[in-house]
């Protein structure tokens, strides 16, 4: 998962938002990714979010 997903992602986890409210996974991806992977996760400006889309993503070195 790249960083700039993890900045918004960690600080709902830390919050405890996430695991208190028992979240629609659906309803974060609409909320938090969707605006630039697409609804569909085809992708817009960030990448597609398909398996094998993912597999051929570069990993950024630690």
């Amino acid at each position: 998962m790249p960083a700039r997903h993890l900045s918004v992602l960690l600080p709902l986890l830390l919050s405890g938002a996430v695991a208190a409210a028992e979240p629609d996974p659906a309803q974060l991806f609409q909320q938090h990714c969707a605006a630039c992977h697409g609804a569909d996760r085809l992708g817009l400006i960030g990448p597609a979010l398909l398996p094998e889309n993912l597999k051929r993503v570069r990993k950024r070195p630690r």
